[in-house]
């Protein structure tokens, strides 16, 4: 052992593993770890800085990768949402026990939570994440039952606000969504936002543009809901939240 430890001196070991387990939760694979990144957000181009859903980019089919994609380690990364429905409601402490369990096994994964919606009465939870694909994901949250759960890839676009997330706005299409159709038909109304005192921050795109989640800080939910009404948008379901972030969880 001495003679080989001579021989490999001053050298990288050919049988080391890459990086340092230092540091690393004991059940990490080496090499992986979370990002002190803020996640592939994509900042708005548009003619009403307050309230807009249009991106730089429209996702979709023949136009290559959603805005959101990237590399991490050379592999392609994109953001990913978790939606879950509960029969039983989530307390906000039942959030919290659930984030401290999972957060130490996204280096798995290669996954890197961004931020989550929990509805008030804890019937419903929205996650986002950056992660290689969607069942890595699912792999994270299949401990948890749910009475329903899907997650999918897609695009954020964002205003860059900073506002606290109040009200998620969920509208589904049955083809992929007309973006241009929808920015008009908001800027004709952008009027009912400012009567009610809402604020648009960010949207969450779905790759084949049939889902979208819509994201505003507002008084509460009645005044998304009313503002959503006289601008005649498309509207599935309107919820007060609560948001939270690794901001919240320090340490973990």
């Amino acid at each position: 052992m001495a003679a080989m430890n001579r021989r490999w001196r001053g050298r990288p070991r050919p049988w080391s593993w890459p990086g340092s387990w230092r540091g690393r939760p004991r059940f990490c694979w080496p090499g992986s770890r979370l990002s002190n990144s803020g996640g592939a957000v994509k900042t708005l181009n548009r003619r009403s800085p307050e309230n807009s859903m249009r991106g730089p980019q429209r996702p979709g089919p023949g136009n290559g990768p959603p805005p959101c994609s990237r590399e991490k380690g050379g592999k392609p990364m994109t953001d990913v949402v978790l939606e879950r429905e509960f029969d039983k409601a989530m307390s906000t402490g039942g959030f919290a026990e659930m984030a401290h369990e999972v957060v130490g096994c996204l280096p798995l994964y290669r996954v890197e939570w961004q931020e989550s919606l929990l509805a008030e009465d804890g019937s419903r939870l929205v996650c986002r994440f950056v992660a290689p694909d969607t069942e890595s994901v699912r792999m994270i949250s299949r401990d948890y039952p749910a009475r329903n759960r899907t997650a999918w890839a897609g695009a954020v676009h964002d205003t860059g606000r900073t506002e606290a997330v109040a009200v998620v706005v969920e509208r589904r299409f049955d083809s992929e969504a007309d973006l241009d159709a929808l920015q008009a038909q908001e800027d004709a109304h952008a009027w009912c936002l400012e009567q009610h005192r809402v604020t648009f921050l960010r949207t969450f795109l779905s790759g084949d543009g049939k889902r979208m989640l819509c994201l505003y800080h507002a008084p509460d939910a009645e005044s998304v809901r009313l503002a959503q009404q006289q601008a005649g948008m498309p509207v599935e379901r309107v919820w007060a939240c609560r948001g939270f972030s690794p901001a919240n969880f320090p340490g973990e």
